[in-house]
């Protein structure tokens, strides 16, 4: 009778992210400013860590018909994105290191997937200020809630 040895399996990759080493905390929007609640759990997640913020304003191009063709948008207002502004100076004046990304995409819940991938954060909270289209805000709801971090979604927003 003869012994076969069972085949070793491949060694793993090794991750980009070592074990015990954490990502950013994201914040996420869809083209408006950030919920009260979900900006303060933000910013202290990220103070209370020692991490690093990403604020993040997903763009839905999808919304304007020309916006492919000509490549820039212009629905969001200024108002928006000094809302966005504004939570960014004020977690640097709290010391932390933040990122604004402007993510302009047709299909904002798979570029939500595709940022998450890339940066892996520890935390990701979703917390638009108000909803201008229900239906996409609710597929950026449940992308996040398929991700593999923590996510915490502001109250209201559909599921």
């Amino acid at each position: 009778m003869r012994l076969l040895r069972a085949a070793r399996p491949a060694q793993p990759e090794t991750p980009e992210v070592l074990p015990g080493e954490r990502g950013a905390v994201m914040l996420v929007t869809l083209e408006s400013g950030f919920d009260e609640d979900a900006e303060r759990l933000a910013l202290a997640s990220a103070l209370d860590g020692g991490l690093s913020l990403r604020l993040v304003d997903l763009i839905d191009m999808a919304m304007s018909p020309l916006a492919a063709f000509i490549g820039r948008r212009s629905l969001t207002t200024v108002e928006e994105r000094a809302a966005v502004r504004r939570t960014a100076e004020t977690a640097a004046a709290l010391g932390l290191d933040v990122v604004i990304l402007r993510v302009r995409s047709m299909r904002p819940a798979r570029a939500l997937a595709e940022i998450v991938a890339e940066e892996r954060p520890s935390l990701v909270v979703v917390g638009p200020s108000r909803v201008r289209d229900r239906r996409r805000l609710q597929g950026v709801v449940r992308q996040a809630c398929a991700l593999s971090c923590l996510v915490w979604i502001a109250d209201g927003l559909p599921l």
